[in-house]
């Protein structure tokens, strides 16, 4: 055996130019969620978030302290009121939630809004839904 002589051949270069391509920080996140299998949790959060952040915009400064969405769970969508004369007025309101949370948050499919009447459910100090 001569040791002028390689007996490792290195291995033969691509044809084609190195590449690299680029990943959308949006796939990256999407497939992260999906990989630990926790999508659905995070697009309820979402969803109950931008459902009180419309509650705040359609609801009047004296009464915002009265109403919270409080879950997400299987396309049923749930908002406490603290009184029956809020649970009312959520009732007329509904729809204009419903499509005001579809638009904004684009996954979001609400087949059912309940209202519950609950007194403690809703914080006493809270100055706003968020």
């Amino acid at each position: 055996m001569s040791w002028n002589k390689p007996t490792y051949k290195l291995p033969k270069k691509a044809d084609r130019p190195f590449r690299k391509n680029a990943v959308l920080m949006g796939n990256l996140v999407s497939d992260t969620l999906a990989r630990h299998g926790i999508g659905a949790q995070v697009k309820a959060a979402m969803i109950v978030r931008e459902g009180n952040l419309i509650l705040n915009e359609l609801i009047e400064t004296t009464l915002r302290q009265d109403f919270r969405v409080i879950s997400f769970v299987r396309g049923n969508l749930t908002i406490t009121c603290r009184h029956s004369a809020s649970g009312h007025l959520m009732t007329s309101l509904r729809a204009e939630l419903q499509n005001s949370i579809e638009q904004r948050v684009p996954d979001a499919i609400i087949s059912e809004i309940y209202i519950r009447i609950d007194p403690h459910a809703v914080d006493h100090s809270a100055e706003s839904l968020v």
